[in-house]
């Protein structure tokens, strides 16, 4: 059709392959088709680009189950990415007046933000979603790592307020640039996110690789706690 129409044809196509449920392919006779909008009905717009990113992996075909979405939405979305907004964003409001403090640690975060930004851009040259995004979630996992070896609410009691300050200056940092890397596949959370740390616009208007260096968050913008950002889902 493209040469009849005088047009070149692609030197290159990109094809995924099908989605499966259960093994078999979907189909009205077996009644095992899915529905999207039931879908981003429970688990979010977010929560639906996460899982079919991360779980159904570009190229091969991928193997749905309701389970399984679950299980990601929870582990990834509720406990790594929410829990560490929400423990971080939380004791910088009560320990910090709620603005974010002028000094850093400058401790092993700011490699491993490097290290994610790095493994992003390489997987999504190559197609591999799940392996981008899965740096950006290393960089989660490092954070919330990060706060139980420092501890910042002992440090609050013992009355370290320059260390409870230095460290959460890394780890709402390190916010900033997981809002900034994960908003291609959960938009809405990385943007309330990026709201709740006092900056303007939203993460997609920001140019890359200078926004992704570390050191990017301006001392003394207001912070906001918020609700959770992904609740659990309970089976």
């Amino acid at each position: 059709m493209l040469m009849a129409a005088g047009e070149a044809p692609p030197q290159c196509v990109f094809a995924h392959g099908y989605l499966l449920v259960g093994g078999e392919k979907m189909s009205k006779t077996r009644l095992n088709q899915i529905a999207p909008a039931d879908l981003v009905g429970e688990f979010g717009v977010d929560g639906f680009r996460y899982h079919f990113l991360a779980d159904q992996r570009f190229g091969p075909d991928g193997d749905f189950s309701y389970e399984a979405m679950v299980a990601r939405y929870n582990a990834d979305l509720a406990n790594n990415f929410g829990n560490l907004a929400n423990r971080v964003l939380n004791m910088a409001v009560g320990y910090c007046d709620g603005v974010v403090p002028a000094t850093r640690e400058n401790g092993p975060l700011e490699e491993a933000a490097a290290t994610a930004f790095a493994g992003l851009t390489e997987r999504l040259g190559e197609l591999d979603y799940a392996g981008g995004f899965g740096a950006v979630w290393d960089l989660i996992r490092a954070a919330n790592a990060y706060i139980e070896d420092r501890q910042p609410w002992a440090l609050n009691k013992a009355g370290d307020t320059a260390a409870v300050a230095a460290v959460l200056g890394d780890c709402l940092e390190a916010l900033r640039i997981v809002a900034l890397l994960a908003s291609p596949v959960i938009p809405r959370a990385a943007a309330e996110l990026w709201r709740r740390l006092g900056l303007p616009g939203r993460p997609e208007d920001q140019r890359l690789p200078g926004a992704a260096e570390w050191g990017g968050l301006p001392a003394g913008s207001p912070l906001e706690k918020g609700s959770p950002l992904f609740p659990r889902i309970e089976t």
